[in-house]
């Protein structure tokens, strides 16, 4: 009878060391795989930041876009840039010159 068990015990050990190898790999391909979009991610933080940056000294090299000269101009609600007018031959719609936003009308 105690054959048996010595039979079957490194079956048993083998399959366990076989899933443990393959949890170990899987492992390591996530903690790769977390490292990259790590890197991806601050990649893209960065180049947000700069976008963010270039857009702030565009607006600050460029008075035309704003309007300080009248007293009533509200501000982007997306950059927080002044508003102009841009006329269309139907209408004349309200805007950011910056962020290319458009106020619908509502």
């Amino acid at each position: 009878m105690s054959l048996r068990r010595t039979q079957h015990k490194p079956q048993r050990d083998t399959a366990k060391a076989k899933e443990l190898a393959d949890l170990k790999q899987e492992n390591k391909h996530l903690k790769r795989q977390i490292g990259r979009l790590r890197r991806q991610i601050e990649k893209l933080q960065g180049i947000e930041h700069q976008n963010m940056q270039e857009a702030e000294e565009e607006h600050a090299e460029s008075p035309t876009l704003a309007q300080h000269d009248e007293p009533n101009s509200k501000m982007c609600p997306v950059c927080k840039h002044d508003l102009i007018e841009f006329k269309t031959p139907t209408k004349v719609l309200i805007g950011c010159g910056n962020c290319k936003w458009r106020d619908n009308g509502n």
